[in-house]
């Protein structure tokens, strides 16, 4: 072997000698906060902003800490599709990245969007909503989930089955549970017994 070969051998050996392990010979790794611990909780970050109560009300801030939407709000969800969910006084609505409220609902519970839909609760039932407010699919379930792959688990007298976005029954309510479709699969109980059933829009 070449000496310069040997010489750049033995030199990148001794910088990696030298680089310190963490939890090794020197101890545990620094903390670096990115925001400082002056919050009641945070969220997980979604669309670059993450939920962070003060003084007992809601927010957000950025990546770096940074206050983007006042703490104002009695409580509030992750961003999903552009918008979150939030409670002001009571009233369930949605704010976009500004913090500016585009819907407001006068329901009971009200969930993020997913697929162009939002989950509600009134008096009991539950039903979804488009993105500009308008009940596209009427409250009349014992229960729902949100929608995933083009279907929605919901109860219909104690038992559960799929619908499509219009509301659409797909799947019949038979299943004691169910729920949402991922990977085109979904896990539901039958005569006390779970199983999995695929979606039946992906074939």
């Amino acid at each position: 072997m070449k000496a310069s070969a040997v010489l750049f051998i033995a030199v990148c050996l001794a910088i990696g000698l030298a680089m310190p392990v963490w939890g090794q010979e020197q101890g545990p790794a620094p903390v670096t906060f990115v925001v400082e611990p002056i919050y009641e909780t945070i969220g997980p970050f979604s669309e670059g902003l993450a939920l962070a109560a003060t003084g007992g009300r809601v927010g957000y801030i950025d990546a770096g800490g940074a206050v983007v939407i006042d703490a104002q709000f009695d409580g509030g969800s992750t961003f999903s599709g552009g918008l979150a969910v939030v409670n002001i006084g009571g009233d369930h609505c949605f704010i976009d990245h500004t913090g500016t409220v585009v819907v407001r609902t006068p329901y009971d519970w009200l969930e993020p969007y997913t697929e162009e839909r939002a989950l509600f609760r009134y008096k009991d039932a539950y039903g979804f909503i488009d993105r500009a407010g308008n009940v596209v699919i009427e409250a009349v379930y014992g229960s729902a989930l949100p929608f995933s792959e083009g279907l929605a688990a919901v109860m219909v007298g104690g038992m559960w089955g799929y619908i499509d976005s219009e509301g659409g029954v797909v799947v019949e309510p038979s299943f004691e549970e169910a729920r949402p479709f991922s990977g085109g699969l979904a896990e539901v109980k039958l005569k006390g017994k779970w199983g999995i059933i695929r979606n039946p829009m992906s074939r």
